[in-house]
Formats: structure tokens, C-alpha cells, sequence
């Protein structure tokens, strides 16, 4: 699966291995430890499975900030489905489009991506409830089984350059 999105990330990003810098069934559900753990490492994968088996997630185009209350990131960030779907569906960013730049916002409470109506992807501050709605940043349908979900789990990769 992740073969497949190497076209979509940025050609200097392109590369053989993505390393794991966080995973909640290795770290635990704790948002300062991913904080931690993935502040100031590079643009990054970040993959969720709910509890319908749904997969989805973002690359975030720009390093991971120390929580704050205010959106940051580039416009290089895309959000993803990836499972159950015959091929993974990308959702860019157009700024013709989406008129806001909603990129990534991490606080001490939660993990949003996207913004608008509604975050594409939001974590809970335990990293075991979220919520998936229709987003304007990147013109995306909710990517979970339903709205509100549970985490099974998460992955967060940093992209570094082979």
C-alpha cells in the first residue's frame, strides 16, 4: 500500500524507506509522546485505522510544531483513503478551491487536519477517538467508516530523503 503513494509526494520526497517515528501500538496512546517523538523531523506520514477497517491518514508537507492553537504546514499536505477502496483516493489542496489554508494544527488536545466545516482528520487527546468529516481544505468527504470512530491504529513516518 504505500508503494502506491510514493507518485503523490513531493519528487524530492520520493524515496525507499519511511522511517517510523511513532506507533501507537509500540509508544501508547499518548499525544505527548507523539509530540515528542515527531516535532521538527521532516514532513511526515500519518496513517489511522478505524474500527470499521477503514484506513486513511495525511503527509503533512511541513515539520510538526510543539502543540499550539493556531494552523500550520504548506500546501504540499494531502489527505488520503486508502482501505476499502480498489485504489487509494488523494485529496490535494487547491488554494482556488478551498479559499483557507487549514493545514495541520496540533494542540495539546488534539491532532487536526484540514479545517472548515470540519476536520478531515481529528484525534483526541488519548489518540483513541476521532472524527472524520467533509473538509474544505482539500474538498474531501469524510475518509473513516463513520464520523465520529475509534482508533486501532496509527502510524506516524517520517519522509527522508534516501
Amino acid at each position: 500500500m504505500i508503494e502506491k503513494l510514493y507518485p503523490q509526494l513531493p519528487a524530492s520526497l520520493r524515496l525507499k524507506d519511511l522511517k517510523l517515528l511513532y506507533s501507537l501500538a509500540d509508544h501508547g496512546a499518548s499525544i505527548d509522546t507523539l509530540f515528542r517523538l515527531c516535532v521538527n523531523k521532516g514532513p511526515t506520514l500519518l496513517i489511522v485505522k478505524d474500527d470499521k477497517q477503514h484506513v486513511f491518514g495525511a503527509f503533512l508537507g511541513d515539520n510538526w510544531q510543539p502543540p499550539r492553537n493556531d494552523y500550520y504546514g504548506n500546501g504540499l499536505t494531502f489527505v488520503m483513503k486508502l482501505a476499502p477502496v480498489a485504489q487509494p483516493v488523494f485529496y490535494k489542496w487547491h488554494e482556488s478551491k478551498s479559499g483557507n489554508s487549514f493545514f495541520h494544527l496540533a494542540k495539546e488536545t488534539l491532532i487536526g487536519v484540514g479545517g472548515g466545516d470540519g476536520f478531515a482528520i481529528c484525534l483526541g487527546v488519548g489518540l483513541r477517538d476521532g472524527s472524520s468529516k467533509p473538509c474544505t481544505t482539500f474538498s474531501s468527504p469524510s475518509l473513516s467508516g463513520s464520523t465520529e470512530f475509534k482508533v486501532h491504529g496509527m502510524v506516524c513516518r517520517v519522509c527522508r530523503v534516501s
